[in-house]
């Protein structure tokens, strides 16, 4: 018994030894070094129900490191969507916002490149038309996620250009007239973004 104990324990202090030797590897490298920050405008074009939409908005973003960054974003539809569904006449709202993260590969280039992904909730609004105190609006929540991979151009040191190439997929939209496959297809976004670039 005392054999077996002076075995596990010369094997525990080993294992510690050998382990106080070695740097554990980490997202974020050695840890932070500085945390910098942008904002902007964006443009978003998702395919929904095999057509292109518009969509503005803007976001921001909290940078550790000049590559890892975590912020939040926000889209509305910017042109004007109807649909007529047994004779009533419906004007489309859709809208979504949440959780942006990234990862900024060799940030020193000129031109670089960007993984990204959003993770967000959203709304598809029916108004019925003609607009009136008898008028409908029926609301329809969902839950989005687009993973996307982009071409970063260094502008300037506090102005950069994104083109960007995503994939949009959408959970939870069950109405009388779109199910979530229609969400889901290509992205295609255009960023103008400022702030403190190292």
């Amino acid at each position: 018994m005392k054999k077996f104990l002076l075995l596990a324990i010369t094997l525990i202090y080993g294992t510690v030894c050998y382990a106080q030797g070695r740097t554990p590897q980490t997202l974020l490298g050695d840890g932070i070094e500085y945390t910098s920050g942008f904002g902007g405008f964006m443009l978003q074009f998702p395919t929904i129900e095999n057509e292109v939409w518009s969509m503005t908005g803007g976001g921001g973003a909290v940078i550790i490191n000049n590559q890892f960054y975590i912020g939040g974003y926000g889209f509305g539809l910017a042109d004007d969507k109807e649909i007529t569904v047994d004779t009533v006449d419906y004007d489309i709202d859709f809208g979504h916002g949440g959780l942006i993260m990234g990862y900024v590969i060799m940030p020193e280039n000129m031109v670089h490149f960007v993984i990204e992904s959003k993770v967000g909730w959203g709304e598809v609004t029916f108004r019925e038309k003609p607009f009136n105190a008898a008028s409908s609006t029926i609301n329809d929540n969902m839950f989005i996620l687009n993973p996307m991979a982009s071409v970063e151009v260094n502008m300037t040191t506090w102005f950069k250009l994104n083109f960007g190439l995503g994939y949009q997929i959408a959970n939870g939209v069950d109405n009388f007239y779109f199910e979530s496959n229609d969400f889901d297809g290509m992205t295609y976004n255009l960023s103008l973004l400022f702030g403190w670039f190292r």
